[in-house]
């Protein structure tokens, strides 16, 4: 809004610290305009960013309203935005060709993932780079990877059923049932 205005980008980068130092509040700065970004290098601490986006939301503020100003995923999340909300901003860039494995870099939880329509086999080849990185099955289950894409993945199906437990699940039946096939899929992509 600032820009559209005639505000060049760097003298609205050096207001804000002044309106901050007057007093103003993150959601002040939001409603005048000034993008998530801009609010957090001006030096607003996270959680004002987030309550500042919660208050927007319960105004009405949409998740693509919220992703349009600047918002990162975590932040819409943590502002109490429903995975399916998320998820519709992201089956939009998913739909112009992100993959999962770039949506799980620009911060979409699984879950969100998984509401945009991204495949078990999609989002667990996400987790096998994180596997490859040291993630344990444990991590992952806390991190909202599910039992499917924890096999898709290639966690031992023991490993798979301890996350799952520890997560208060009894077992984890759908990995348990797909995981010698979803392997073999997985298998022969890799080959392709």
């Amino acid at each position: 809004q600032m820009e559209e205005a005639g505000y060049a980008p760097e003298e609205i980068e050096r207001l804000l610290p002044a309106y901050m130092a007057a007093g103003w509040t993150a959601s002040q700065a939001s409603k005048a305009g000034f993008t998530a970004e801009q609010i957090a290098q001006a030096g607003y601490p996270p959680a004002a960013i987030v309550s500042s986006l919660a208050g927007e939301r319960e105004d009405g503020t949409t998740a693509q309203e919220a992703s349009a100003k600047g918002y990162t995923p975590s932040q819409m999340e943590q502002a109490g935005y429903a995975p399916q909300e998320v998820g519709a901003v992201l089956a939009d860039k998913r739909a112009g060709g992100m993959t999962a494995g770039q949506a799980s870099a620009a911060g979409y939880s699984p879950a969100v993932l998984r509401a945009a329509g991204y495949t078990p086999e999609e989002v667990g080849g996400v987790l096998a780079a994180q596997k490859a990185g040291g993630m344990t099955a444990s991590q992952a289950s806390a991190a909202g990877y599910s039992p499917d894409e924890l096999s898709v993945a290639g966690y031992p199906q023991a490993d798979i059923d301890l996350a799952a437990a520890a997560a208060g699940l009894r077992e984890a039946p759908l990995a348990r049932a797909e995981a010698p096939l979803v392997r073999q899929v997985a298998s022969v992509r890799q080959l392709a």
